[in-house]
């Protein structure tokens, strides 16, 4: 299984976007907009500057970033990255595959998209009212037995027993079957709100509002990395990014300015959207979303073992001593990655042992493993499909990167090793997806 595999995301943007002269960058003394996890709360080579607004009032961000100093010797932009890369677990350290279409980057800039809705949106299983829920996507069926619905739709839950898929009915269609539960949110509650991202962090909010698709005035409201049952707004001012700290009265209101409370988030963020009142700049809208959700299985029934018939493969993307990579489709409706192992490769009960275990993995910067063949030859490994080649970007479009954009790079990395390190999967060679 020695192979780096990729994901492609639902949308088709390039794997970096190479920005200057606009309003994404700026030539602020070598600050850049990549932020890393060894260096989030820094000055230089970070896009961490603190200071006061400039809106007056008594409004005090705890800290901004600036769009960075340009990439090359010229210093005309700066790279972007919203495809980061991942790692993939394997056993086998003599695999050669070339993968130079196969090493990957992946979207990691959008919300905890593993957060499940139980908790905090309510749940249950019964009917009524009370299991209302909200579209935060669009959704595809994959099989008869999945539902169809569109970002908005609002939907009732009859069975949230599976886990990461509830058995819903639309109120728009009437039709019933299963769902993602990572895709819906309670109706009215904050994780239906278009502006709440949830444990995002303060780097990857930078990033993501620095993104061309946002301009002057978009905003979000996270969960605060510092202080439990609190929440920060981040909001983009021309090539600047300000973040405001969210506080909670004992009351149970909400206040940037304790000289202004209000009852709710929704309340304060209403206020700020007609008034800057103090902020740097007025809110604008919700900064935009990059990439849908990512679901840990392709089915309701989690299909481990399954048919090969469903499987159309596309185009093949690496090769090797040891197989094939393709891309691929699963059952016309999913996009994924096929690696087809030559026979005699593996042992097929070592090779399924080690698969079980692997599949158990989760993690953001770890690629996905969904489901195996194993009762005929060749043996194919499923998994995540990837958009781009990090080999490649490194050597052309992101040859010039900073120093500090290559530390993030490398320190989402480190995130990915840190969690199989954990799971005591230190061992298994991992590579660059």
């Amino acid at each position: 299984m020695g192979n780096c595999l990729g994901k492609k995301p639902p949308a088709p943007a390039p794997p970096s976007s190479l920005q200057g002269g606009g309003p994404g960058s700026s030539s602020s003394s070598g600050a850049s907009a990549i932020g890393t996890l060894a260096m989030s709360h820094t000055t230089g080579t970070n896009s961490i500057i603190l200071g006061n607004c400039n809106g007056g009032g008594d409004l005090t961000p705890t800290g901004s970033a600036t769009a960075g100093a340009g990439v090359g010797a010229g210093g005309a932009g700066m790279i972007l990255y919203p495809h980061e890369p991942k790692l993939i677990a394997t056993s086998n350290n003599n695999n050669n595959i070339n993968n130079n279409n196969i090493h990957k980057l992946s979207p990691s800039l959008t919300t905890d998209t593993s957060r499940k809705a139980s908790t905090t949106r309510g749940g249950g299983g019964g009917g009524g009212a009370t299991n209302l829920y909200i579209a935060l996507f669009d959704y595809e069926a994959r099989t008869d037995e999945d539902l169809s619905f569109k970002k908005n739709d609002i939907l009732e839950i009859l069975n949230d027993m599976q886990g990461d898929w509830w058995y819903a009915r639309s109120l728009q269609s009437g039709k019933t079957g299963y769902i993602p539960s990572n895709y819906v949110a309670k109706e009215k509650s904050i994780d239906a709100q278009p502006w709440y991202f949830g444990k995002l962090r303060r780097v990857d909010a930078e990033k993501l509002l620095l993104m061309s698709m946002n301009e002057h005035g978009c905003f979000l409201v996270r969960d605060s990395e510092s202080r439990h049952n609190e929440f920060s707004l981040s909001v983009r001012d021309g090539s600047t990014i300000k973040h405001y700290r969210i506080r909670q009265l004992d009351s149970g209101g909400y206040y940037i300015a304790r000289r202004r409370p209000f009852s709710t988030l929704q309340d304060l963020i209403d206020h700020y959207s007609k008034d800057a009142d103090g902020l740097c700049v007025q809110l604008n809208k919700p900064s935009a979303r990059i990439e849908t959700p990512q679901t840990s299985t392709f089915t309701y029934d989690d299909q481990w073992e399954i048919d090969r018939r469903t499987l159309r493969l596309i185009r093949q993307i690496g090769s090797g001593q040891f197989g094939e990579v393709w891309e691929a489709r699963w059952n016309n409706t999913t996009p994924v990655a096929v690696k087809k192992l030559k026979p005699g490769t593996a042992d097929v009960s070592d090779f399924l042992a080690e698969a079980q275990i692997m599949k158990k993995l989760r993690h953001n910067r770890l690629l996905q493993l969904y489901a195996v063949c194993t009762r005929e030859e060749p043996i194919l490994i499923i998994t995540e499909l990837m958009a781009e080649n990090l080999l490649h970007f490194l050597q052309g479009r992101g040859r010039g990167s900073s120093m500090g954009q290559l530390v993030d790079l490398a320190s989402q990395i480190a995130d990915g090793m840190r969690y199989l390190e954990e799971k005591n999967f230190v061992s298994f060679l991992m590579g660059l997806i």
